[in-house]
């Protein structure tokens, strides 16, 4: 099971740096103005983003209650998300790289990263 490459650690200061990036993007790259899905989706996904690296199970967690198998999925779900939804919600044809780059990101940090310790330690 133990596949991944990535170690919790760098997962944890991604998710940090991906979320503070997802929340200051619609500022960052000049499309804040341009709908109101274009907004608040990166906004929102950068806030669950950060939210979730708190309450993870890993190096960098500060409460230490997600398992990093849900971690992980959650990672998957947020970077599907937000690769979809310029494309989803209409506004492809104005933006979409930013979305598509971080989806790429956190969808790779889903599938490559190495489980907890805490995984670890509760095989059978």
């Amino acid at each position: 099971m133990d596949n991944g490459f990535i170690s919790t650690k760098l997962i944890g200061a991604l998710d940090y740096i991906t979320g503070i990036i997802l929340i200051a993007s619609p500022w960052l790259f000049g499309y804040y103005n341009i709908s109101s899905a274009a907004l608040f989706i990166p906004v929102f996904l950068g806030a669950m983003q950060i939210i979730m690296a708190i309450f993870s199970n890993y190096e960098l967690g500060i409460m230490k209650v997600l398992p990093m198998p849900l971690h992980s999925f959650l990672n998957g779900f947020v970077g599907f998300w937000l690769l979809v939804s310029p494309f989803l919600y209409g506004f492809c044809n104005i933006v979409f790289w930013p979305q598509v780059i971080l989806g790429i990101l956190l969808l790779m940090m889903a599938i490559y990263a190495k489980p907890s310790p805490a995984y670890e330690e509760r095989k059978f």
